[in-house]
């Protein structure tokens, strides 16, 4: 009787060192995916492609620098500096008074009708012009749901 005991015991341990050791693993392995080079960046830091019409203007957003191209004067470069997130919108400071707001809600172009996944907002100042914004790579990693706003309306 005392054997059978033992050997329940036994099973009993091992199998709890059996789980208790697929858990680490497993919080090894999670861990080591979330560390890893294959994962995606969050939304707001992937490349990104910003316009707005009425004034027309571009914000070209890669990690290796800014180019913001007015309608009426040459390309500005600004230095890549990670965004001020709130929930689902991130601001992008590019120089003074000047920065780039995008927002994780869908967008329309007002003139050609253009669906886009972000929507985006251009402030210098006291001025506040709407646009959308795209994944440069055309990905939509981070998307969220269609919902469509013009640009006119941010």
């Amino acid at each position: 009787m005392k054997s059978s005991h033992l050997i329940w015991a036994l099973g009993v341990a091992s199998l709890f060192g059996l789980v208790a050791c697929g858990q680490n693993d497993s919080a090894d392995q999670d861990t080591a995916v979330l560390e890893g080079p294959n994962v995606p960046a969050p939304w707001y830091e992937q490349p990104l492609n910003v316009l707005g019409n009425e004034p027309f203007w571009s914000v070209h957003m890669r990690p290796d620098g800014v180019t913001y191209t007015p309608i009426d004067a040459e390309p500005k470069s600004f230095q890549w500096i990670p965004p001020t997130v709130e929930g689902d919108k991130a601001t992008f400071a590019l120089s003074g008074d000047l920065s780039v707001v995008v927002v994780r809600h869908p967008c329309t172009d007002s003139m050609s009708g253009l669906d886009y996944p972000l929507t985006a907002q251009l402030r210098e100042g006291d001025n506040v012009w709407p646009g959308c914004a795209a994944y440069a790579d055309g990905g939509t990693e981070g998307a969220p749901e269609p919902q469509s706003q013009t640009a006119t309306e941010t």
